[in-house]
């Protein structure tokens, strides 16, 4: 797909050079609306806007990142004086009125909308991927179960514990306790790139537009410390000699992308939906669902360090599950009664 008038948006783009794969995915989105109003959403009136972001059909979060988006762009336009109105109409749109054009957030996500905000799929255009492979692996490897133990495992995960010939994450290397997880092509494409990237790309919003007019020297991105931890801390100010990043940095960076996208990425949010997709892939193999199930046991109990020697715990955590997957999955409501007769 093209991008509108690409004179002003390249020009645009070239400011943020490392973001600069973010603005062309999101000019492509804004490409056929431009086409059918024949102007460049610089010069979008508020009703223009308000129509495009209902075609988009997007949730309000996402609709909210849209226009933090649009409102750079349109700041910049009237900077360089290339806005035909002197108003940025993207600041105009209250939140009553995207209250009545998105449609509702589930929380709970999709494996598409997971698959997308990583890479792994690019089927759902309104969904950015998130910027940096560290933060893809992070949300793939919650849905995969890896932080189902407790969310410092994850700071504790070496490039050396994924077994890329078995495709086994040896979670058991770290701590006895814990399973190993079965992963895939894509999970250790994700830990390859990661060992071999060296910045972290900050997720800019208008205060961080506002900094970087402000601020000398003013990076869209940090350096990141060399270590052989896959989650790895930024260099930000002193190097104090942290090789390990910090769970609540882990938090804080989930919070981070999940504003950026609209969507709920934070690690327990994705482990859940990943709970659900499991199960569902249960289901479509044919086996049948309950505590007792080998396909159940192995393939989502144990994924999920559920406690396999406590029935009554197995039980309600099923329950819980089987309630999420129908949220996500409406469509396997029959599907889900029959296998677990």
């Amino acid at each position: 797909m093209g991008i509108y008038q690409a004179k002003n948006k390249n020009e645009f783009i070239n400011k943020f050079i490392n973001n600069e794969n973010h603005w062309r995915w999101f000019f492509a989105n804004t490409f056929s609306y431009e086409q059918k109003l024949n102007k460049d959403i610089l010069d979008f009136n508020k009703e223009e806007i308000i129509s495009w972001l209902k075609d988009k059909k997007i949730t309000k979060g996402s609709a909210k990142s849209y226009l933090d988006w649009l409102k750079m762009y349109q700041e910049w336009g009237l900077q360089q004086g290339e806005k035909r109105l002197n108003i940025i109409e993207a600041s105009t749109v209250t939140e009553d009125e995207l209250e009545g054009i998105t449609i509702k957030d589930k929380d709970l996500l999709s494996f598409n909308s997971v698959y997308n905000a990583i890479g792994k799929s690019h089927d759902m255009v309104e969904i950015q991927p998130l910027l940096n492979y560290q933060d893809m692996l992070l949300v793939y490897l919650a849905f995969l179960g890896a932080a189902s133990n407790k969310t410092s495992v994850l700071t504790e995960i070496k490039h050396d514990h994924f077994d890329f010939d078995n495709k086994i994450l040896r979670m058991s290397q770290i701590n006895n306790y814990y399973n190993d997880i079965i992963v895939d092509d894509y999970c250790l494409y994700l830990v390859d790139k990661v060992k071999n990237t060296n910045i972290y790309n900050r997720y800019m919003d208008l205060n961080s537009v506002e900094n970087r007019n402000k601020t000398k020297n003013f990076r869209t991105y940090y350096d990141v410390v060399g270590t052989d931890y896959i989650f790895k801390p930024t260099i930000v100010g002193v190097n104090v000699g942290n090789t390990r990043v910090s769970s609540p940095t882990l938090s804080m960076r989930a919070k981070a992308f999940s504003k950026y996208t609209g969507l709920n990425l934070s690690l327990k949010n994705v482990e859940k939906s990943g709970k659900a997709y499991f199960l569902k892939l249960i289901i479509d193999r044919g086996y049948k669902i309950s505590i007792h199930s080998e396909a159940v046991v192995n393939g989502l109990f144990k994924r999920f360090s559920i406690n396999t020697n406590d029935d009554d715990r197995m039980y309600q955590s099923l329950i819980s599950i089987k309630k999420d997957l129908l949220k996500i999955y409406p469509e396997y409501t029959d599907l889900l009664k029959k296998a677990s007769k």
